[in-house]
């Protein structure tokens, strides 16, 4: 009886499995490089490339598991705070720039090295802030080289900051905070930034050698589309 119960699991899993191909899963939609590894020991690697950014180009891994006629994918996704937040203000009184950093907690940080400058200035003045964490750019520091004011161009913000609390490096366009005329800039830096963890999942309908999305969702992170199988090597 045992022997018996034994042959029909092994059918069913072989069954199963004689669904999938292990290998390399392209995009039916697209010939950009974004490519989904099967392995047989249940892991999988998506690697997307589909945004003309390559900044936001991203590997997923994580499992799979069938049930009947569909497989499911599933994988751990982490978000982080960012770790540094800004306000910004006019002062017309003022003809300089102040740029001021604090703790989420009020208490000002000093030494941060700061500059200052138009986007494409490759030599910038640097700056530390005082004890009170703040520091005075001269307006003169965002000139660009023909003269120019730095207005409706990025005005590109650069720190430092290595502390025992803290230690981040970061630039940031100013002029995605605030418009042209701003020229108070106060910068709250998290010292312990949150960060969450999630089990997300996809499902996909196997037929024919072609996994379809049957779960879409909206975001682009979870878009991957529809895939058929490409070759048994993983890579193009």
């Amino acid at each position: 009886m045992r022997q018996t119960t034994t042959i029909i699991i092994l059918l069913f899993c072989q069954n199963l499995f004689g669904q999938i191909k292990f290998g390399t899963y392209s995009q039916l939609d697209t010939s950009v490089y974004a490519d989904l590894k099967l392995y047989s020991d249940n892991k999988f690697d998506f690697y997307d490339t589909r945004d003309g950014s390559c900044f936001v180009w991203a590997s997923t891994l994580g499992n799979w598991k069938l049930n009947k006629d569909t497989i499911i994918f599933s994988w751990q996704s982490t978000s982080t705070e960012s770790s540094d937040s800004i306000i910004s203000s006019k002062d017309f009184k003022n003809k300089n720039v102040e740029i001021a950093f604090f703790y989420d907690n009020g208490i000002p940080i000093p030494n941060v090295e700061v500059s200052l400058s138009c986007l494409f200035d490759n030599q910038p003045k640097k700056y530390k802030t005082g004890k009170n964490g703040k520091v005075t750019i001269p307006q003169k520091e965002t000139i660009e080289p023909d003269k120019k004011m730095c207005v409706g161009s990025e005005r590109m913000l650069y720190f430092d900051i290595k502390n025992k609390t803290v230690k981040l490096s970061a630039n940031t366009s100013l002029d995605y905070y605030a418009d042209s005329l701003d020229n108070v800039f106060k910068i709250i830096i998290k010292r312990n930034p949150k960060t969450t963890y999630n089990i997300e999942t996809k499902k996909y309908l196997i037929r024919d050698n072609t996994l379809s999305d049957i779960d879409p969702k909206e975001f682009y992170n979870y878009n991957w589309g529809d895939f058929k199988f490409l070759t048994e090597k993983y890579g193009r």
